[in-house]
């Protein structure tokens, strides 16, 4: 496994990337925070230990910004610790931080615990298999492009602004932020099984084509629910499931495929709906232009209470310039040409 260990004080560094490279690790090693996000951008790695005294940053903001780096792959998380305060502890695992450990841990119990980090990465690994799935279904129409991952960054941001400004107390937390950003990518999974001359048409369909186009969300959700196990169930598959079958639900109950409205729409599928049209507003098609993120954002919010959940449409506005940045650095290759053409 490749860990990053980011140590400011090189005797706890030495110690530690001596003891991991026995253990047969490959270990990168840095001494600041910005230089360990640096890390994080060119390399793959499956897990980052970071001592509590970094001197460019406050741990926790550390962690926070590397859990929302937008990586591909899941990286576990690890913050040694001096403190018993539990009110630091706390403070760490409300950033993204998986585990914490004593920084005088001994050589055992950190191979146990690097052990059972490989084991949580294995089944990123095995779920991410999936979520390639879903970018199949994506490949197979050019024009969509890069949705999939932009749908799954405007989830993160929108449940994280949700999560910040106290809606659905419970029910979104850390985890429910990370989840919804790995399972976002399966809302259009059952796409691939829609024909061609359905999914390509540059044209308005037909209501017999409209029909089968909208099988996709039952199709998604029960292509995820033949590949649920014990391990999954109450992971990213059935969150995914409830998002492939319900993100084109509506507040008002008219959406489809089963008319749920209000509350009983899984929240996760309501939060993943606007971030889904706000996709496809300012993304080209075949057979519309790209509208302006502004014109996108008033769009929304006129259907507040109507298509979609309030608390929600409240979220996109409370962080609607991120999402508007996430919306240039993801465009797609025409799109990044148009947005370059705008501003110059």
């Amino acid at each position: 496994m490749h860990i990053l260990l980011v140590a400011s004080d090189r005797t706890h560094a030495i110690r530690f990337e001596q003891q991991l490279v026995r253990c047969g690790h490959v270990v990168t090693l840095a001494s600041r925070a910005f230089e360990a996000l640096d890390v994080l951008r060119a390399q793959q790695v499956q897990m980052l230990i970071t001592d509590p005294q970094l001197t460019d940053m406050d741990t926790p903001d550390f962690v926070r910004i590397a859990r929302k780096m937008g990586l591909a792959q899941y990286v576990y998380i690890m913050v040694l610790t001096t403190s018993h305060e539990q009110n630091t502890i706390n403070a760490l695992l409300a950033a993204g931080a998986d585990d914490c450990m004593r920084i005088t841990v001994d050589e055992v119990e950190l191979s146990l615990r690097v052990r059972n980090a490989e084991r949580v990465v294995s089944i990123d690994t095995r779920d991410e298999a999936i979520i390639a799935m879903a970018k199949l279904a994506e490949s197979r129409d050019s024009s969509t492009g890069r949705h999939v991952e932009r749908v799954r960054l405007y989830a993160r941001e929108l449940a994280q602004a949700m999560w910040e400004m106290g809606h659905y107390f419970g029910q979104i937390d850390a985890n429910f932020v990370e989840l919804i950003y790995r399972s976002a990518a399966l809302h259009d999974l059952g796409k691939v099984a829609i024909p061609d001359a359905i999914l390509l048409k540059p044209g308005k369909l037909t209501a017999p084509e409209r029909q089968v186009m909208e099988r996709h969300t039952t199709i998604g959700a029960d292509s995820l629910a033949s590949v649920s196990n014990t391990r999954t169930r109450c992971g990213f598959l059935t969150m995914g499931r409830e998002i492939a079958l319900s993100h084109h639900e509506r507040w008002n109950g008219t959406g489809y495929p089963q008319q749920r409205s209000g509350e009983d729409i899984p929240l996760a599928a309501r939060i993943v709906a606007v971030a889904d049209v706000y996709d496809a507003l300012t993304s080209i098609r075949p057979y519309k232009g790209a509208v302006a993120h502004q014109d996108a954002l008033k769009m929304i919010v006129d259907a507040s209470g109507e298509h979609f959940d309030p608390l929600v449409v409240e979220a996109l506005a409370a962080c609607e310039r991120t999402i508007d940045q996430i919306h240039v650095r993801e465009a797609d290759p025409v799109e990044s040409e148009r947005l370059l053409a705008d501003a110059a």
